[in-house]
C-alpha cells in the first residue's frame, strides 16, 4: 500500500492490491453447493472426483501429484460438510431405457450394446450389471 501512497501511478492498480487476498481460499465447489440444486451439485462432484482419479493414475512428469492429493482432500472435506455419501456419488444411474447396456459415468447418458465410449465425454462406458 505504501507504493500506492507514494506513487500516484501505482494507484491504477489499487483494486488489485486490495482484492488479491479475497480469492485465496476460493473454491468453486463450495459456491456450487450453495447455488446449485442437489442433483446438479452431485453431478459436479462426481465429475471432479472422476477427473482427480484419472489424474492420479496417469504418469506425472510435472509433479502435480501433491496438487491432486490436496484437491481430493478438499473435495472429501466438502462431502463431509454437506453430508453427501461418497458411495452415493459412485452409484450408476437408474436405467431409464430398457435397451441400454451401458452408461457414461460422468454425464449418465445411456448407450445400447456395441458402444464403448461416450460421444460427449470421450471416456469408456460402464456396463449395467
Amino acid at each position: 500500500m505504501l507504493s500506492v501512497i507514494l506513487m500516484p501511478v501505482a494507484a491504477i492498480h489499487v483494486l488489485s492490491y486490495l482484492t488479491r487476498d479475497i480469492y485465496a481460499n476460493f473454491d468453486p465447489l463450495a459456491i456450487g453447493r450453495v447455488l446449485l440444486p442437489r442433483n446438479d451439485f452431485q453431478g459436479l462432484l462426481r465429475k471432479e472426483l472422476f477427473y482427480i482419479d484419472q489424474a492420479k493414475t496417469q504418469h506425472d512428469p510435472c509433479g502435480w501429484s501433491e496438487f491432486w492429493e490436496l484437491r481430493q482432500k478438499s473435495v472429501m472435506g466438502l462431502l463431509a460438510k454437506t453430508k453427501i455419501d461418497l458411495s452415493e456419488l459412485r452409484l450408476p444411474p437408474d436405467k431409464r431405457d430398457r435397451s441400454a447396456a451401458a452408461c457414461c459415468p460422468l454425464c449418465y447418458a445411456e448407450y445400447r450394446s456395441g458402444f464403448n465410449r461416450c460421444s460427449d465425454c470421450s471416456i469408456n462406458l460402464k456396463p449395467y450389471e
